[in-house]
């Protein structure tokens, strides 16, 4: 269900893969975003988002932590958080923030069922 504080419309879930953001969200489960544009509030510091990179015309998602004029990684697995400049332009690749985190949820396992 989509998040009643956002129009449905503007809501999308993607599937976390890899270990960027593990101290949050775990490897195959879904962030749920609500696109920039619809947000209507302000970006905090430590906010998840989903970032877009394009580069000679490939366009990459990844989930990131908002640190002001950075994205940044939050991984268990890494001894060293790993940054990316916001406006970065080098080398031809644009880095933009295309939507806002607002909840998670995980898949069912194969052979699972919901029950009432």
């Amino acid at each position: 269900s989509p998040v009643s504080n956002f129009p449905a419309h503007a809501q999308y879930a993607r599937k976390v893969v890899g270990n960027s953001v593990s101290n949050r969200i775990p490897d195959g489960f879904y962030a749920i975003f609500v696109r920039f544009d619809s947000f209507g509030g302000r970006i905090m510091p430590g906010d998840l988002v989903d970032c877009m990179r394009t580069r000679s015309g490939l366009c990459e998602h990844t989930v990131k932590v908002f640190d002001v004029d950075r994205l940044m990684t939050d991984s268990k697995e890494l001894d060293r958080q790993v940054s990316i400049p916001l406006g970065h332009n080098d080398d031809g690749t644009v880095v933009e923030i295309v939507g806002i985190a607002v909840g998670t949820y995980s898949p069912l396992m194969p052979g699972a069922f919901r029950t009432k």
